[in-house]
Protein backbone atom coordinates (compact mmCIF):
# COMPACT_ATOMS: atom_id res chain seq x y z
CA UNK A 1 0.00 0.00 0.00
CA UNK A 2 0.99 3.63 -0.28
CA UNK A 3 1.62 3.82 3.46
CA UNK A 4 4.08 0.90 3.31
CA UNK A 5 5.94 2.43 0.40
CA UNK A 6 6.18 5.82 2.10
CA UNK A 7 7.41 4.09 5.24
CA UNK A 8 10.07 2.49 3.02
CA UNK A 9 11.24 5.93 1.90
CA UNK A 10 11.43 7.13 5.51
CA UNK A 11 13.18 4.04 6.86
CA UNK A 12 15.67 3.76 3.99
CA UNK A 13 16.54 7.45 4.33
CA UNK A 14 17.22 6.99 8.05
CA UNK A 15 19.23 3.82 7.36
CA UNK A 16 21.39 5.63 4.85
CA UNK A 17 22.01 8.53 7.24
CA UNK A 18 23.11 6.08 9.94
CA UNK A 19 25.36 4.24 7.48
CA UNK A 20 26.99 7.49 6.35
CA UNK A 21 27.61 8.44 9.98
CA UNK A 22 29.10 5.02 10.72
CA UNK A 23 31.32 4.60 7.67
CA UNK A 24 32.38 8.07 6.52
CA UNK A 25 35.56 9.02 8.40
CA UNK A 26 38.92 10.65 7.79
CA UNK A 27 41.63 8.32 6.46
CA UNK A 28 43.80 6.50 8.99
CA UNK A 29 46.92 8.42 7.95
CA UNK A 30 45.21 11.54 9.31
CA UNK A 31 44.65 9.82 12.63
CA UNK A 32 41.11 8.78 11.80
CA UNK A 33 39.83 12.01 13.37
CA UNK A 34 36.98 13.69 11.57
CA UNK A 35 38.18 16.86 9.93
CA UNK A 36 36.02 19.80 8.86
CA UNK A 37 35.88 18.59 5.22
CA UNK A 38 34.72 15.13 6.31
CA UNK A 39 32.05 16.61 8.58
CA UNK A 40 31.00 18.91 5.74
CA UNK A 41 30.66 15.95 3.35
CA UNK A 42 28.65 13.97 5.88
CA UNK A 43 26.31 16.90 6.49
CA UNK A 44 25.93 17.52 2.75
CA UNK A 45 24.94 13.91 2.09
CA UNK A 46 22.35 14.00 4.88
CA UNK A 47 21.09 17.38 3.62
CA UNK A 48 20.70 15.94 0.13
CA UNK A 49 18.77 12.97 1.50
CA UNK A 50 16.43 15.36 3.34
CA UNK A 51 16.09 17.47 0.18
CA UNK A 52 15.21 14.42 -1.91
CA UNK A 53 12.66 13.32 0.69
CA UNK A 54 11.06 16.77 0.68
CA UNK A 55 10.95 16.77 -3.13
CA UNK A 56 9.24 13.36 -3.11
CA UNK A 57 6.58 14.74 -0.76
CA UNK A 58 6.22 17.89 -2.84
CA UNK A 59 5.76 15.90 -6.03
CA UNK A 60 3.42 13.42 -4.36
CA UNK A 61 1.17 16.19 -3.08
CA UNK A 62 0.99 17.65 -6.58
CA UNK A 63 1.58 21.16 -5.34
CA UNK A 64 1.34 23.77 -8.08
CA UNK A 65 3.64 26.15 -6.26
CA UNK A 66 7.39 25.56 -6.32
CA UNK A 67 8.82 24.32 -2.99
CA UNK A 68 12.06 26.34 -3.20
CA UNK A 69 11.26 29.05 -0.63
CA UNK A 70 10.34 26.65 2.15
CA UNK A 71 13.32 24.40 1.32
CA UNK A 72 15.68 27.41 1.47
CA UNK A 73 14.28 28.47 4.85
CA UNK A 74 14.88 24.98 6.22
CA UNK A 75 18.44 24.91 4.89
CA UNK A 76 17.80 21.96 2.57
CA UNK A 77 18.82 23.69 -0.66
CA UNK A 78 21.18 26.40 -1.90
CA UNK A 79 20.56 28.97 -4.61
CA UNK A 80 22.89 27.15 -7.03
CA UNK A 81 21.01 23.90 -6.48
CA UNK A 82 17.69 25.67 -7.14
CA UNK A 83 19.08 26.86 -10.47
CA UNK A 84 20.00 23.29 -11.38
CA UNK A 85 16.69 21.73 -10.30
CA UNK A 86 14.22 24.42 -11.34
CA UNK A 87 14.18 23.61 -15.09
CA UNK A 88 13.37 19.96 -14.32
CA UNK A 89 9.62 19.39 -14.24
CA UNK A 90 9.34 15.86 -12.87
CA UNK A 91 11.33 13.46 -10.65
CA UNK A 92 13.65 16.14 -9.26
CA UNK A 93 14.34 13.89 -6.30
CA UNK A 94 16.08 11.42 -8.66
CA UNK A 95 18.63 14.09 -9.58
CA UNK A 96 19.33 14.69 -5.89
CA UNK A 97 19.84 10.95 -5.36
CA UNK A 98 22.38 11.09 -8.20
CA UNK A 99 24.17 13.87 -6.34
CA UNK A 100 24.30 11.62 -3.26
CA UNK A 101 25.77 8.78 -5.32
CA UNK A 102 28.37 11.16 -6.76
CA UNK A 103 29.35 12.37 -3.29
CA UNK A 104 29.70 8.79 -2.09
CA UNK A 105 31.93 7.97 -5.05
CA UNK A 106 34.00 11.06 -4.23
CA UNK A 107 34.31 9.84 -0.62
CA UNK A 108 35.53 6.45 -1.83
CA UNK A 109 38.10 8.02 -4.18
CA UNK A 110 39.47 10.08 -1.29
CA UNK A 111 39.65 7.04 1.00
CA UNK A 112 37.00 8.34 3.36
CA UNK A 113 35.19 4.97 3.26
CA UNK A 114 36.79 1.82 4.72
CA UNK A 115 36.62 -0.09 1.41
CA UNK A 116 34.84 -0.35 -1.93
CA UNK A 117 32.39 -2.89 -0.50
CA UNK A 118 31.02 -0.16 1.79
CA UNK A 119 30.62 2.12 -1.23
CA UNK A 120 28.57 -0.60 -2.94
CA UNK A 121 26.38 -0.99 0.16
CA UNK A 122 25.80 2.76 0.38
CA UNK A 123 25.04 3.01 -3.35
CA UNK A 124 22.58 0.13 -3.02
CA UNK A 125 20.87 1.90 -0.11
CA UNK A 126 20.47 5.04 -2.23
CA UNK A 127 19.01 2.92 -5.04
CA UNK A 128 16.46 1.40 -2.64
CA UNK A 129 15.32 4.82 -1.44
CA UNK A 130 15.05 6.01 -5.03
CA UNK A 131 13.01 2.91 -5.96
CA UNK A 132 10.53 3.56 -3.15
CA UNK A 133 10.25 7.21 -4.19
CA UNK A 134 9.64 6.18 -7.80
CA UNK A 135 6.85 3.87 -6.67
CA UNK A 136 5.14 6.69 -4.79
CA UNK A 137 5.40 9.26 -7.55
CA UNK A 138 5.10 7.13 -10.68
CA UNK A 139 3.12 4.02 -9.81
CA UNK A 140 0.49 5.31 -7.40
CA UNK A 141 0.09 8.90 -8.49
CA UNK A 142 0.28 8.49 -12.26
CA UNK A 143 -2.27 5.69 -12.41
CA UNK A 144 -5.64 6.39 -13.98
CA UNK A 145 -7.46 4.58 -11.20
CA UNK A 146 -8.19 6.28 -7.88
CA UNK A 147 -6.20 4.84 -4.99
CA UNK A 148 -9.33 3.85 -3.04
CA UNK A 149 -10.58 1.88 -6.04
CA UNK A 150 -7.30 -0.05 -6.18
CA UNK A 151 -7.64 -0.90 -2.46
CA UNK A 152 -11.28 -2.04 -2.89
CA UNK A 153 -10.42 -4.29 -5.85
CA UNK A 154 -7.46 -5.73 -3.95
CA UNK A 155 -9.68 -6.51 -0.93
CA UNK A 156 -12.34 -8.15 -3.10
CA UNK A 157 -9.71 -10.35 -4.74
CA UNK A 158 -8.38 -11.41 -1.33
CA UNK A 159 -11.88 -12.33 -0.12
CA UNK A 160 -12.55 -14.27 -3.32
CA UNK A 161 -9.29 -16.20 -2.95
CA UNK A 162 -10.06 -16.92 0.70
CA UNK A 163 -13.52 -18.29 -0.09
CA UNK A 164 -12.12 -20.34 -2.97
CA UNK A 165 -9.42 -21.91 -0.81
CA UNK A 166 -11.93 -22.65 1.96
CA UNK A 167 -14.24 -24.39 -0.50
CA UNK A 168 -11.44 -26.53 -1.95
CA UNK A 169 -10.09 -27.39 1.48
CA UNK A 170 -13.56 -28.42 2.68
CA UNK A 171 -13.86 -30.91 -0.17
CA UNK A 172 -10.36 -32.30 0.31
CA UNK A 173 -10.35 -32.97 4.05
CA UNK A 174 -11.76 -32.03 7.39
CA UNK A 175 -10.65 -28.41 7.11
CA UNK A 176 -13.01 -26.83 9.58
CA UNK A 177 -11.07 -27.83 12.67
CA UNK A 178 -9.25 -25.04 14.49
CA UNK A 179 -5.81 -25.61 13.00
CA UNK A 180 -6.96 -25.45 9.36
CA UNK A 181 -8.84 -22.19 9.82
CA UNK A 182 -5.96 -20.63 11.76
CA UNK A 183 -3.39 -21.67 9.14
CA UNK A 184 -5.48 -20.24 6.34
CA UNK A 185 -6.10 -17.00 8.20
CA UNK A 186 -2.35 -16.62 8.77
CA UNK A 187 -1.72 -16.98 5.04
CA UNK A 188 -4.08 -14.17 4.10
CA UNK A 189 -3.79 -11.93 7.14
CA UNK A 190 -0.33 -12.33 8.72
Amino acid sequence: SMRDIYQGVCNRTKDLAVMVGAYLHAPDHEGGEDTKPVQHLRMKIVRYMNLAHALVLSEASREEEEPWDSLRRRGFITEDEVKLLDPIEKNRYAVVYLWVRDLLRHCDENQLLPNTYILARLQKAVTRVNDYADQIVNMFLDTQLPYTYIQVVSSIIQVFMFVNVCQQAFYLNNFWDDTGVKQLAEIFWP
